[in-house]
């Protein structure tokens, strides 16, 4: 009886253990995804701020063209 008590106790540690490695997995995956998250959101905050700069450049050239027709 004890052996099969002992073994028991070895199967449950186990589980534990396998529970304890995909909960922290499943916790560092989520920062990860959110880490990935924020830095996409930067760059794309850059490349609207780039994208910006061309519109009000090309906005100044066509007021441009539109005053010397006047």
């Amino acid at each position: 009886m004890e052996g099969t008590l002992e073994r028991i106790e070895g199967f449950l540690g186990i589980i534990i253990i396998i529970a304890i490695y995909f909960g922290i997995r499943f916790f560092f995956k989520r920062i990860a995804n959110y880490t990935e998250v924020a830095g996409k959101n930067s760059n794309s905050l850059e490349e609207l701020k780039e994208e910006i700069k061309k519109l009000n450049t090309k906005i100044e050239s066509l007021e441009n063209r539109i005053n010397k027709d006047s």
